[in-house]
């Protein structure tokens, strides 16, 4: 989030985390029901009903908002920066070696060059 200049705005009271849990409990307590009650029994099936849950859902339990101001930002980032942020990351400590671990896998990184530039401290910046 913090990459893509985006807020997050965590619901630290109950009061608002019980409003998205009453949500999703009757959103996934009303679809098994309603699959139950038609015989749906497979993916296939599920998935043709879905859209028809949707609209029925949505018509039933949505509510207008306050404001009609669209508050999304424009992305100017290229989709091929978006695939680079929106991808599983994993902080790992190169070794001295260029050698890292993840999974219990060691890889070796290949430097690009045969010269390798000896770490300064900021004294001699």
């Amino acid at each position: 989030m913090e990459t893509l200049s985006i807020t997050t705005i965590c619901a630290n009271s109950p009061q608002a985390k019980g409003r998205v849990e009453r949500a999703n409990q009757t959103l996934q307590d009303r679809l098994v029901k309603e699959m139950r009650l038609r015989g749906i029994n497979n993916i296939d099936a599920g998935n043709a009903f879905a859209p028809e849950f949707i609209i029925d859902f949505n018509q039933r339990f949505s509510v207008e908002p306050t404001s009609t101001v669209d508050a999304h930002g424009v992305c100017e980032l290229s989709d091929e920066m978006l695939d680079n942020i929106l991808c599983l990351q994993h902080e790992r400590t190169l070794s001295k070696n260029l050698e890292l671990s993840h999974d219990n896998i060691i890889y070796q990184v290949k430097p690009r060059s045969r010269l390798r530039i000896a770490s300064c401290d900021s004294d001699r910046l």
